[in-house]
């Protein structure tokens, strides 16, 4: 497995651009118009945006789901955020009790 500081150091010697704590606004062809900080912005030519979203387990529904008699199984990040693996190891386990 790839360690977040390898990726990090190949990412670095890369020509991408890593924006955190951003807000797209809008995607207009090839231009990604965001706001940081309170100040918009705009990146032109972009090939490819890869947007990560949080890291809060979002499982409202499932209360509903185990009250109607529903058989339930809960999967990855909707028992607890985790790394990737763990989160498809999760998934695997829940696919193999269906």
């Amino acid at each position: 497995m790839i360690s977040r500081k390898l990726l990090m150091q190949r990412v670095a010697d890369l020509p991408i651009s890593i924006f955190t704590e951003t807000e797209v606004k809008q995607i207009d062809g090839n231009q990604i118009h965001f706001v940081k900080d309170g100040h918009g912005g705009l990146i032109t030519a972009v090939d490819l945006l890869v947007i990560a979203t949080g890291t809060e387990s979002v499982n409202t529904l499932l209360p509903q789901l185990k009250a109607s008699g529903i058989r339930t199984l809960t999967a990855g990040d909707a028992i607890q955020p985790a790394k990737i693996y763990e989160a498809i190891h999760s998934g695997f386990a829940a696919g193999t009790n269906i």
